[in-house]
């Protein structure tokens, strides 16, 4: 709730004080500043394999893979040796055989008819804590603050991003614009 302001007739001055208001232009707003820390990095996952027998199809929303060998977090990206990204849509524990991801999106008009996307033996990476040329999700320590959508995060090393759907207070993941290429 607003606060009443303090008129100068509560400080007693003469019938002749000049008041002075500088209005701020409109939809300018001043600058506040906040911390934001980025989660610390887990450890990056190099051996999520494609199991034998259990190729990846378009569609799939479930893949099979020999047992990893550590974590990996909701929502991450799995880059294969083929150039296919899958995104996690549950979190993966260590020895875990079966991913969820949103579905494989593998259509590349100039290959042949084959449905089969990553075949069985293709090793996936996963990237632990690192901010890489379009990521949209991005791990953080609890917020302090509420974030909205449009607010501009500047990391050390001048990194920006741009938050693109609200985020509540104690938050530890936020929607981001894809971010640029950082080379």
């Amino acid at each position: 709730m607003a606060t009443r302001p303090e008129y100068p007739a509560r400080r007693k001055t003469s019938v002749d004080t000049e008041l002075r208001f500088v209005p701020l232009p409109i939809g300018r707003r001043d600058p506040v500043l906040y911390t934001i820390t980025t989660a610390a990095a887990g450890t990056s996952v190099t051996d999520a394999t494609i199991a034998s027998g259990s190729p990846v199809g378009v569609g799939d929303t479930t893949i099979t893979v020999n047992a990893l060998s550590g974590n990996i977090p909701n929502k991450a990206k799995i880059l294969f040796n083929n150039g296919v990204t899958v995104r996690l849509t549950a979190a993966a524990t260590a020895s875990a055989t079966s991913l969820n991801v949103a579905a494989v999106d593998g259509f590349d008009p100039d290959a042949p008819l084959d449905t089969t996307v990553i075949p069985p033996g293709t090793v996936g990476v996963y990237r632990a804590g690192s901010l890489t040329a379009g990521t949209e999700y991005l791990s953080v320590t609890p917020t302090t603050v509420a974030l909205w959508a449009g607010e501009k995060l500047t990391f050390t090393g001048g990194i920006q991003v741009v938050v693109t759907k609200d985020a509540p207070q104690g938050v530890v993941t936020l929607d981001v614009a894809p971010t640029p290429s950082l080379s």
